[in-house]
């Protein structure tokens, strides 16, 4: 290939693929990530909600629910993105974009849904006295909107036609909150203590400071204001009860939740004086070292539920007053928790791999590079180039791998389906260029040409033996992605670095060689 600035250009591209593989985003491609938890009390039971991706389907809600002795029990599913979850009088209130689904607290089985509105979405709300009132923010300013709630249904069995029944029994009425603080309110939550609205909100300005305020809401009104903390940066922040009093957890968020007093978890418990001032608010040490994002708490008897979002899983931990309990994994995708939790581990043998991955190049500079294969002198190919029409074949074929899906009339391909078709489509597309020509689309576009012992072509067992380990170990890496895929296709590098005929798994399973095209080719 003659042009450099394709070939550079493929070079960056090859690069940057392997490096993307460890990015949350491209992991959740194959890992079951849960996020925005969302806790909820009923019957003396704790119930915590959270929305799942990475399944490559619509993505559901998760509902567990906790039998007291730290064990969660997985209660069912429900299709629905939510911003928003509460409960109330047996029965859970979900908010969808333009839907507010209400579900049976027993089954989570469907018992009404009614239309929402408004355009900004709903992100806290509470049932007082039988009216449903919930809050939100569009543009800068909080809003509150209220219904009464229906009565009861009975004698309909759950998810009956009978049973989805009407959720309000009057229309929405709405108004424009007016709440203290200077440039747009950013978040809000609802909190009801003693039959009194506790509302708490976070305003910022254009320096990138937050202000974290309460008040209690009576009628149009929030009075007794008070500022709760003052912040570089979004604060994020949970809302619960403890022994009749308002309680408020908040952070700056996103960030590592460690030792630096920046980044912990600062909390608030409202006395019979009013809120502690900022100098004598509590901090927690160190519960949670992952990247946080959202927060969420419950009150069950006399403790309150804390549970925090990070990238791909949900953390829970306790406070009963005086003391918090240890951080806990709540809900994540088995493998990833692991790599998660024995993450110096991880870092230190993905070290390990390129220092060797190093050691092999600069080896490999010092060895022969040409070889007579069948009569004929060939040149090897470089690991630079085998990377990059590696990297162009793996494209061509997701390509394909698309085209196919969307000829089915799928949406979306779930990873497992992912994988069994990447797999076959490698297969074929290896085996069948290689055994006719000698090279796929990306070999051809480096000058590359693969050679059997003989110095032809490789036949067509030949061929599908060299595709075989490829397909595999791609299909799995990319369905696992992160540091599993890294550490993988570092090894076959290493592989190819440290064999004398530079032969990967499948050309040593094979007796092929991946040689420079010559030019009567």
């Amino acid at each position: 290939m003659n042009d450099r600035r394709t070939y550079h250009l493929l070079r960056l591209l090859a690069t940057a693929t392997v490096l993307a593989g460890s990015t949350p985003a491209l992991a959740q491609l194959g890992i079951e990530a849960y996020h925005n938890p969302q806790a909820a009390v009923s019957a003396g039971r704790l119930y915590l909600f959270a929305q799942l991706t990475g399944t490559g389907e619509d993505p559901p809600c998760v509902c567990l629910w906790s039998d007291g002795e730290g064990r969660w029990h997985r209660l069912s599913d429900v299709r629905a993105e939510y911003s928003s979850v509460i409960y109330a009088d047996g029965r859970f209130y979900l908010f969808l974009a333009r839907t507010v689904i209400e579900l049976d607290a027993e089954s989570l089985t469907k018992t009404g849904r009614v239309e929402w509105p408004f355009r900004w979405p709903v992100q806290t709300a509470l049932v007082r006295d039988g009216v449903l009132m919930t809050f939100g923010i569009d543009g800068g300013r909080a809003y509150a909107a209220s219904a009464r709630l229906a009565a009861r249904r009975a004698g309909s069995p759950a998810g009956s036609d009978e049973a989805e029944g009407r959720v309000l029994s009057e229309p929405w009425r709405w108004k424009a909150l007016e709440l203290e603080g200077q440039g747009k309110c950013c978040s809000v939550r609802a909190l009801l203590v003693g039959g009194s609205v506790w509302l708490f909100w976070s305003t910022g300005d254009e320096s990138q400071c937050e202000v974290l305020r309460s008040g209690v809401l009576e009628g149009n009104v929030v009075r007794d204001t008070a500022t709760l903390a003052a912040q570089s940066g979004p604060v994020g922040f949970a809302v619960a009860a403890l022994d009749d009093e308002p309680m408020v957890v908040y952070a700056t968020l996103p960030s590592r939740l460690g030792e630096r007093e920046e980044t912990r978890l600062v909390y608030r418990v409202r006395g019979r004086d009013g809120w502690p001032s900022l100098s004598e608010a509590k901090a927690v040490r160190n519960p949670f070292g992952e990247q946080t994002y959202t927060l969420s708490a419950a009150t069950l008897g006399r403790r309150v539920h804390l549970f925090l979002g990070t990238e791909t899983r949900v953390l829970g931990a306790t406070y009963d007053g005086e003391v918090w309990g240890p951080a806990r994994c709540v809900l994540a995708d088995a493998e990833w928790s692991w790599v998660v939790e024995h993450l110096l581990a991880v870092r230190v043998a993905g070290l390990a791999a390129v220092v060797v991955f190093l050691v092999s190049a600069v080896r490999a500079r010092f060895r022969p590079r040409r070889a007579v294969i069948g009569g004929v002198e060939y040149s090897f190919a470089s690991w630079s180039r085998r990377v990059a029409a590696g990297v162009c074949d793996l494209c061509i074929c997701l390509v394909v791998v698309a085209a196919l899906n969307a000829l089915a009339g799928h949406e979306q391909l779930s990873p497992h389906r992912l994988m069994v078709a990447l797999f076959c489509v490698e297969l074929v597309y290896f085996s069948v260029l290689e055994s006719h020509a000698g090279k796929t689309v990306g070999k051809r576009l480096f000058g590359l040409i693969v050679v059997s012992r003989n110095g032809g072509y490789p036949n067509w067992s030949e061929a599908a033996r060299r595709a075989l380990p490829r397909a595999l170990l791609d299909s799995l890496l990319l369905m696992m992605m992160g540091v599993p895929t890294l550490l993988g296709w570092l090894g076959g590098s290493v592989l190819i670095l440290n064999t004398r005929g530079s032969q990967r798994a499948g050309d040593l399973a094979a007796g092929t060689y991946v040689v420079r095209e010559p030019p009567h080719h």
